[in-house]
């Protein structure tokens, strides 16, 4: 019993590999922003060098999570202050250590640094927040 492929399927075959080739060489080509990876031992060292926000606290340890195009590292707090003084504390010493904002909402704050993205987030609840740093992202320039 001999099974052959119709020239219609195999034709669709053959070019959705070409055009997976296509795109995956075009990405590749055009991805110039891509930033170079940072060790976890260094991220963990700057995530523990940002200064304690006034009334806070770390809940547990660091957690580390790499996904090959990317790394970060985040850090949970409790806090006795509010939302309001942990912005304002980490605006103003996160700036001072050399980070620019590059985004502040309503319940978060970034800020980027030679291809770093830190982001200091309140999830709901205004007694805990947590402080995260991802490198290999794009989109700190």
């Amino acid at each position: 019993m001999t099974r052959e492929i119709s020239p219609v399927l195999r034709g669709l075959i053959v070019s959705t590999f070409a055009l997976v080739a296509g795109w995956l060489v075009w990405h590749r080509v055009t991805d110039h922003d891509v930033r170079p990876l940072i060790s976890a031992s260094a991220l963990t060292e700057q995530i523990h060098s940002f200064p304690l926000a006034p009334g806070s606290s770390p809940l547990g340890k660091a957690t580390f999570v790499d996904r090959q195009t990317f790394r970060y590292i985040e850090q949970d707090y409790s806090t006795s202050s509010g939302p309001e003084e942990v912005f304002r504390h980490y605006d103003t010493s996160l700036q001072d250590a050399g980070w620019r904002p590059s985004y502040k909402g309503a319940n978060e704050q970034w800020f980027c640094r030679d291809g770093m993205l830190s982001s200091v987030v309140f999830w709901g609840n205004p007694s805990a927040y947590k402080v995260r740093l991802t490198t290999g992202s794009s989109s700190c320039r």
